[in-house]
């Protein structure tokens, strides 16, 4: 294990998670409930304002039949406007490091000799080059839509990803059995 500065390899790698997720929770903490927040704040079975979390199947089932099918990224939205916003900022800042993450890990594996660089590149990518970072990382809305929904396809694909590359312990039926159901 090298060590520069006096910190190891996996403390930087600690350290850097628990900076982005910092900034990350800053950035949410300053990004009021905008543009389709307000919309999903409302039921789409009763039109009523959401009164508690139970509402949130119906109005789901309403907006399957209505409008779209994309059922789990919106029933996220409504739950996280139905509470506080403190609750949405903290579990957003995680789910972005859990992406930055399963980022890292499709694209190394099993190797972590060269995480840090990789994990910094991949952030500073997106903040730089992703044309609508804010719709995609901040807002309420846009989150549960785009950022939650490929960590999930990510965290689903990362068991076959490792399997290709030779970096996980052969269990292919348990494998396969959770990708189909979780795939269904």
């Amino acid at each position: 294990m090298s060590r520069d500065f006096g910190i190891s390899r996996i403390d930087a790698v600690k350290i850097s998670y628990l900076f982005m997720f910092l900034i990350l929770f800053t950035l949410n903490s300053l990004t009021p409930l905008i543009a389709d927040d307000y919309a999903y704040a409302f039921s789409w079975a009763t039109s009523e304002k959401i009164g508690s979390i139970l509402e949130v199947f119906p109005s789901q089932y309403a907006h399957w039949l209505l409008w779209g099918g994309r059922s789990v990224a919106h029933a996220f939205a409504q739950v996280f406007i139905f509470l506080p916003k403190a609750y949405f900022n903290l579990l957003n800042s995680f789910i972005y490091c859990l992406f930055l993450f399963l980022c890292t890990k499709h694209i190394l594996g099993q190797d972590r000799s060269h995480e840090l660089p990789i994990l910094w590149g991949l952030n500073l990518y997106f903040w730089f080059f992703l044309s609508a970072y804010g719709q995609v990382f901040l807002w309420l809305t846009g989150s549960c839509n785009y950022l939650w929904t490929t960590t999930m396809i990510l965290l689903f694909l990362l068991p076959y990803n490792l399997s290709v590359k030779g970096a996980s312990e052969n269990h292919p039926s348990f494998h396969s059995f959770f990708m189909l159901i979780f795939g269904i």
